[in-house]
């Protein structure tokens, strides 16, 4: 499949999950909370912007996806993932996508011979990570470490959350855009 198939199955199959459609409520309240004059004082620190204005919506927009990104919706959608071993499976097959690791021992000081360089993700650390609730062996045949593909500094939710990024931005504009042409705005 293209990119942009891939993209699209993503979102559906993260869409599609019981903890995204929780934080999608919430994400849409606080974004009818903004548009309707009632926004929490956070975003208003968040953004420096003293109110909300039509104009400005981006500036909130891009900020409530970067504060929810990692905690809680990223957190959350990370370990509904380790549980889900059909839609983990699915994402590590989008590979157009999601097709490097890295080993993340490093971080925690064993100093992997690797030195956070990238290993081509093979079918067999796919299945691996799927059995193991997203722990893999390292690819190094030195390091005996083992590494989280679901890792946002070394895994793929850096990229998964790139990808969100965007569906979650026009998914913001949309519900904003339907907030304000209800009757009475």
């Amino acid at each position: 499949m293209s990119k942009i198939d891939d993209i699209k199955l993503l979102e559906k199959i993260i869409r599609d999950m019981d903890v995204t459609k929780f934080y999608e409520k919430e994400l849409n309240q606080i974004i009818r909370d903004l548009v309707e004059g009632n926004g929490d004082l956070f975003w208003f620190k968040q953004t420096g912007k003293e109110y909300f204005k039509w104009e400005d919506r981006n500036v909130f927009w891009n900020s409530i996806w970067s504060s929810y990104k990692v905690y809680p919706f990223g957190q959350f959608l990370e370990s509904a993932l380790e549980e889900d071993k059909k839609r983990l499976k699915k994402i590590l097959n989008l590979d157009s996508l999601f097709n490097e690791v890295s080993c993340g021992s490093s971080l925690f000081g064993s100093n992997c011979p690797s030195d956070g360089e990238s290993f081509e993700l093979t079918e067999e650390m796919k299945q691996q990570a799927v059995n193991n609730k997203g722990w893999i062996d390292c690819p190094n045949k030195d390091c005996y470490q083992k590494t989280n593909i679901l890792d946002n500094d070394y895994g793929i939710c850096n990229e998964l959350y790139d990808y969100l990024k965007n569906v979650y931005l026009n998914l913001f504009e949309k519900w904003s855009n339907e907030i304000m042409e209800e009757p009475g705005k």
